[in-house]
């Protein structure tokens, strides 16, 4: 649905690609962000940030993002806990 958005906003304003640019990556991001986490629900912001190739501190955003989402949950404290995807 974004990605669709983007690319009609992309048909209309020619001059904006580089807005559109960084919004297919969040999404791309965040949908890099869920694999991993597929993988193995132990994987701390650092460990992500450093496999999708951003920042730790954006890797902490696209993570609160998610869980607020619902697409994401943490159990446990946050040295021994696991992230859970949900769907």
């Amino acid at each position: 649905m974004i990605r669709n958005a983007l690319k009609e906003i992309s048909e209309t304003h020619s001059g904006t690609s580089v807005v559109i640019n960084v919004g297919i990556n969040v999404v791309t991001n965040e949908e890099k962000i869920i694999a991993l986490l597929k993988q193995d629900g132990n994987m701390s912001a650092n460990m992500l940030s450093v496999s999708v190739g951003v920042t730790e501190r954006q890797a902490q955003r696209i993570l609160a993002k998610l869980k607020t989402e619902g697409k994401i949950i943490r159990h446990g404290a946050n040295k021994n806990g696991y992230w859970e995807v949900i769907g």
